[in-house]
């Protein structure tokens, strides 16, 4: 094993004039640790019963290509606002290319027909294609993910570290965007007659002082991407190009994507296009060399799906044979947040709140809001081309669109997988309650209507009992009991776990929900009690809003305001329908799923053939304000 020398420190003293100070001390500069050497580890003990998440709704595939009309004439529609020559979309559903098509032509002067062969740049989605690469060979025990990266490329150890503390650069920080790495190197990457060789990109680093201390922060940086494309190539002993066509690229399947120009056949590219006074204008591809980790593949809508494809069929975590050339375990790592970026509080396009956070996985970016959940993106951009991919591993969709213009593909994909979601099949997969969980669900509510000292017993851990007497848990009966009358058991509310899915309960006043998970699957009793009430808004409210409701699509102002009598406001409302309610569809008001009825309430909506929630804030018996979503969107925002 290398040994590693005392890092280079950025000098603190940067005046002409510096004050005497005492010599100075080797730096601490912590170092990963290694594992110690062990014994090779047997393989993992697996439930025989494991239960895998699944899709529950029959009609799910014929509900999504229902909304394929919709997305076309998005796309078609963005093609021509935008200029751009061409433009090509896929979207892939349980892994397979669902629907797919193409616009424009490849080249202003000579034409050629758009479609899902056609091939692009893809540019910093390479950045994915990179990190699966140094994750084939942290599986195949060559490198390891939290080993200083200086180990495996000697290099690293020139750079200048900001502080005497800051860790070594480690593998994991150069895949998640954390390393401290600036944006680019001193090199030229966008050179059109020369390619940067792997002496200029490694000389690039000798001296170059890192941003921040490794793994503080995150800070996008194609400088990272290259220097790990150049470390899988010095550890595969391979060029990264021919590392990255046999462990990845020729086991997906992906033909079409490249990493020169010439590879690819005159009669499948489409020409780069800068945006010159509106207009495109031709321009030559950037050489990108041993930079090219970071960018540098060509590729098809086709090849790409295939690509989502594998990415998505990580999903669920399940005992089943490995089939990818990464295992289902380390690509599903990938996708997850390894280092926080931010959150923020905003407004969506409606005005509605929204909560939108982000963070880097190995690669890609992953969301989380108020619309889709689970997001997981990569975009790129380079000379004339852009390329957006979107996953959505929780529904087993990705979506997937290329051009050879400057435009925004990523908020088009999430536009596409918005008219996906309105349609009712993009409901995650779930997992089905275990039967002791039926059972002891039903008997908790059972029990808060009539007590029994021994079910009581049997059905709460000792830790418990230990804690909530039995006086104190009768004492809440009687609260509830007040509250909503009897109750009883309505069903069970889709869960990810079959040891913790929440359940409803109707009552006499309201509804009840719990939330009690079982302790394990050979504990079959709870070892907590968690329960919100549940009501509607006062009867006259909700009549007057079932009432308005009923006018849609016809909208009458006059009409809305007589039967509102001031108790909301009818623009507000109709507001919310025309956002999310299909154009034609009348719509009718359910029961309330969630919310106390006097603040906050959430009741069903059917618009048509879609599934929604109208969400309304209270005061006083008024609405004060109302929104509307899908009924398969996150509740975090309620």
């Amino acid at each position: 094993m290398n040994s590693l020398r005392a890092a280079r420190l950025l000098p603190l003293c940067l005046t002409l004039a510096c004050s005497a100070s005492p010599p100075p001390t080797t730096p601490h500069h912590p170092e990963p640790s290694e594992p110690h050497p062990q014994a090779a580890l047997r393989a993992p003990r697996v439930a025989p019963d494991a239960i895998e998440a699944r899709f529950t709704d029959p009609e799910r595939r014929a509900k999504l290509a229902a909304a394929f009309p919709r997305i076309d004439a998005m796309f078609a529609e963005e093609h021509t606002s935008s200029g751009a020559p061409a433009l090509a979309v896929g979207i892939v559903v349980d892994g397979e290319l669902a629907f797919a098509k193409g616009y424009g032509k490849r080249d202003v002067e000579r034409g050629g027909v758009v479609d899902e062969h056609t091939v692009f740049r893809i540019g910093s989605i390479t950045k994915v294609v990179t990190a699966l690469a140094a994750l084939k060979l942290v599986e195949d025990g060559v490198i390891a993910l939290d080993a200083p990266a200086e180990r495996y490329l000697p290099e690293l150890g020139e750079l200048v570290y900001p502080t005497s503390d800051a860790p070594r650069i480690t593998v994991r920080h150069l895949m998640t965007y954390s390393s401290g790495l600036p944006y680019a190197g001193t090199f030229d990457d966008s050179s059109t007659v020369r390619e940067p060789t792997e002496a200029e990109v490694l000389a690039s680093l000798d001296g170059l002082p890192l941003q921040q201390a490794p793994g503080t922060s995150v800070r996008y940086s194609n400088l990272e991407y290259a220097v790990l494309g150049l470390l899988v190539a010095r550890q595969s002993k391979l060029s990264f190009r021919r590392y990255v066509d046999q462990a990845l690229l020729e086991p997906l399947g992906m033909k079409a994507t490249k990493w020169r120009r010439p590879d690819v056949p005159a009669d499948q590219l489409a020409t780069a296009y800068a945006k010159t006074d509106g207009k495109p204008k031709p321009v030559d591809h950037w050489l990108l060399g041993a930079g090219e980790g970071s960018a540098g593949l060509y590729s098809s809508v086709a090849d790409m799906a295939k690509l989502a494809s594998f990415e998505l069929a990580a999903w669920p975590a399940r005992t089943a044979a490995e089939v990818g050339p990464i295992s289902r375990a380390r690509v599903r790592e990938s996708q997850t947040v390894a280092s926080f970026y931010s959150a923020l509080l905003r407004r969506d396009g409606r005005g509605n709140r929204t909560v939108f956070s982000s963070g880097a996985g190995y690669g890609w970016w992953v969301h989380r809001d108020c619309q889709l959940d689970n997001v997981v993106v990569k975009d790129g951009g380079m000379e004339g081309y852009r390329s957006a991919m979107l996953l959505l591993p929780d529904r087993g969709v990705g979506v997937v669109a290329l051009a050879n213009f400057p435009m925004d593909l990523t908020s088009l994909t999430k536009r596409a997988a918005g008219v996906l979601l309105e349609t009712g099949g993009l409901k995650p997969r779930e997992v089905a309650p275990s039967a002791a969980l039926i059972e002891r669900a039903k008997i908790v509510t059972e029990l808060l209507g009539t007590f029994d000292p021994e079910r009581f017993r049997q059905t709460f851990t000792k830790e418990f009992l230990d804690q909530v007497s039995e006086a104190e848990f009768r004492s809440w009966m009687k609260w509830q009991a007040d509250r909503h009358g009897s109750c009883r058991f309505e069903r069970f509310e889709p869960s990810q776990s079959p040891l913790a899915a929440p359940w409803l309960a109707t009552c006499d006043r309201g509804k009840r929900r719990f939330t009690m998970p079982l302790a394990g699957p050979h504990t079959p009793q709870f070892d907590a009690v968690t329960a919100e009430s549940i009501f509607a808004p006062p009867p006259a409210l909700l009549e007057r809003l079932s009432g308005a409701i009923a006018g849609y699509p016809r909208w009458d102002d006059k009409k809305c305001e007589a039967i509102a009598k001031g108790s909301f406001a009818c623009k507000d409302l109709v507001a919310a329908l025309r956002g999310a309610a299909p154009k034609d569809a009348t719509c009718a008001l359910g029961g309330p799923i969630r919310g106390d009825g006097s603040m906050s309430s959430a009741l069903e909506l059917r618009c048509g053939d879609r599934e929604l929630v109208l969400l309304l804030d209270l005061a006083d018996g008024r609405v004060t304000s109302a929104r509307v979503r899908s009924a398969d969107a996150p509740t975090r925002c309620d």
